[in-house]
């Protein structure tokens, strides 16, 4: 999955002006889906991992 950033507008803004071009910066997130498998495994690693029953875990952020 990935998501725009938009943020980063003053960087656009420079960038457009130097290069004339624009840079779009993009968040890259690796997403895996919480179910009853995965959250007791992670609850037996961390007796401080929270009570959930859904959601989504987020293990890798990269930008581009």
């Amino acid at each position: 999955m990935f998501v725009y950033l938009h943020v980063w507008e003053p960087l656009m803004l420079v960038s457009n002006m130097q290069c004339r071009r624009v840079v779009r910066p993009w968040l890259g997130l690796k997403m895996l889906d919480l179910n009853p498998m995965i959250i007791a495994q992670l609850k037996e690693k961390s007796s401080t991992f929270p009570d959930v029953r859904k959601g989504v875990l987020v293990p890798m952020v990269s930008y581009y």
